[in-house]
């Protein structure tokens, strides 16, 4: 925190500003003292300082793996596939609700409903990434998976039905 600025003289306008202190005549001691430079002449000093080194850059086909997070990953897959809902996992039971909207509604509902869900789950995951969001993701990801038919990308691309 910057200290507040505290004025020494208060000058009442009009009045005439008050002259500048005078250069010491002497340098303070231990100022490096150079011959001042003869009238009219120009005096350059140039100093070059070594640049520090820039650090190497990672190479293009090194791939990053930080991404993955396989402990993340792992706990949220466990905790998906915990059953502790009566024997009913998030992920069973996500899965179980979907495929009973395919049932009751239709295959664009239940996918339509999968996809917010896990637009949801992935969004809360990316805004804070906690164990639980992970779990969540996970769920719903697998919940989707216990939910499809291979013969939805047939009815996807031709619209042919069973």
């Amino acid at each position: 925190m910057r200290k507040p600025i505290r004025p020494t003289a208060v000058i009442p306008a009009g009045q005439p500003l008050p002259t500048p202190a005078a250069p010491p005549a002497t340098p303070p001691p231990g100022t490096p003292t150079a011959p001042p430079p003869a009238p009219g002449t120009i005096v350059i000093r140039e100093i070059y300082l070594p640049l520090p080194p820039a650090p190497p850059a990672p190479p293009r086909w090194r791939w990053s793996w930080e991404w993955l997070q396989p402990r993340r990953n792992l706990i949220g897959t466990v905790l998906a596939l915990l059953p502790v809902f009566g024997g009913w996992s998030l992920a069973s039971g996500w899965g179980h609700l979907l495929r009973e909207c395919r049932a009751e509604q239709s295959t664009g509902a239940a996918w339509t409903l999968a996809g917010l869900a896990l637009a949801v789950a992935i969004a809360a995951d990316r805004w804070r990434p906690r164990w639980y969001t992970r779990a969540l993701s996970c769920a719903a990801v697998l919940g989707t998976i216990d939910m499809a038919h291979l013969f939805d990308i047939v009815t996807l691309f031709t619209g042919v039905t069973r």
